[in-house]
């Protein structure tokens, strides 16, 4: 993959003598493009603000009729994907990562809803879970 260019702006000096005249009355808005492109491609880039996707954090007592769990969607139409980001056990004090492999399984409701029909990898009745999910 290629690198960020070095060059972060442009400067009067920069262009030819005859294009001066007309170019200055682009030159600031131009430059201020190219820092704020630079910024977001140099890591700052996120999905909650520059994808049409969210991060939602959901948090549930493992049981046997839990299920079906709702997200309100929020993106601009019906979402491709839910992927699970962490999983942690809550039910003591402190949380602890679930690291054993995990699968979501979604659907979207009548009322354009994410729902969440079940969640492969957890069978311990009673124990609080938050599960952070991708929505995209």
């Amino acid at each position: 993959m290629a690198k960020l260019p070095t060059i972060t702006r442009l400067i009067e000096e920069d262009i030819p003598q005859e294009h001066r005249s007309w170019f200055s009355k682009v030159l600031m808005p131009l430059n201020s493009f190219i820092s704020t492109v630079l910024a977001m491609l140099n890591k700052g880039l996120n999905f909650d603000d520059n994808f049409d996707a969210f991060t939602k954090q959901i948090e549930f007592t493992e049981s046997a009729d839990m299920y079906p769990l709702y997200i309100k969607n929020t993106l601009k139409g019906y979402p491709k994907g839910v992927i699970k980001l962490r999983l942690e056990d809550i039910t003591a004090s402190g949380a602890t990562a679930i690291t054993d492999a995990i699968d979501v399984d979604w659907g979207i409701s009548d009322d354009g809803k994410i729902k969440i029909n079940n969640i492969s990898g957890i069978s311990s009745t009673g124990y609080k879970y938050r599960l952070t999910v991708l929505v995209f």
